[in-house]
């Protein structure tokens, strides 16, 4: 819809409540911040939705609660933290979602509990730790799901039994070895 329009910034007032499907809405612009009140509470489908933009953060109330495709969503953005409250409770394919942004800490309250597809979805970024409530039970794709971050240990809770392809899924990291060999 406005992809690739070099947008800088969108109307104060923009919510976007009912939208459901955002693909490559706003892919390829410059926006560096959203309006304090979109949180998106309806949208499903986000895929390519802020690709390529400059956000440095995000809405403190965007939760995501029901968006189940957030694949290169956030992808090669400046995101230094996501909101306190992002569950991504439903989301089952986050694959690039955040990749090659600045994090360095994930909300203590995500779980991603249903995701699936997290291949590349943390690379690049600078994240120390993972929420101890993460524990990826469904995960069956982390190809390089946190490579090049700056992990030493993992939830105690990660199991990651359902896990069929996990090429080089912390590869830069340096998880300490009793942790990383409990996986194995």
């Amino acid at each position: 819809m406005f992809s690739s329009n070099s947008l800088t910034s969108l109307p104060s007032s923009m919510t976007l409540s009912s939208l459901t499907g955002g693909s490559n809405m706003f892919d390829g612009n410059s926006l560096t911040s959203l309006p304090s009140s979109m949180t998106l509470a309806s949208l499903t489908d986000g895929s390519y939705m802020f690709n390529g933009n400059s956000l440095t953060s995000l809405p403190s109330s965007m939760t995501f609660a029901s968006l189940t495709n957030g694949s290169f969503m956030f992808r090669d953005n400046s995101l230094t933290s996501l909101p306190s409250v992002m569950t991504l409770a439903s989301l089952t394919n986050g694959s690039f979602m955040f990749r090659n942004n600045i994090l360095t800490t994930l909300p203590s309250v995500m779980t991603l509990a249903s995701l699936t597809s997290g291949s590349l979805m943390f690379s690049r970024n600078s994240l120390t730790a993972l929420p101890s409530v993460m524990t990826l039970a469904s995960l069956t794709s982390g190809n390089e799901m946190f490579y090049l971050n700056s992990l030493t240990d993992l939830p105690s809770g990660m199991k990651l039994q359902s896990l069929t392809n996990g090429n080089e899924m912390f590869f830069g990291n340096t998880i300490n070895t009793t942790r990383y060999s409990q996986l194995l």
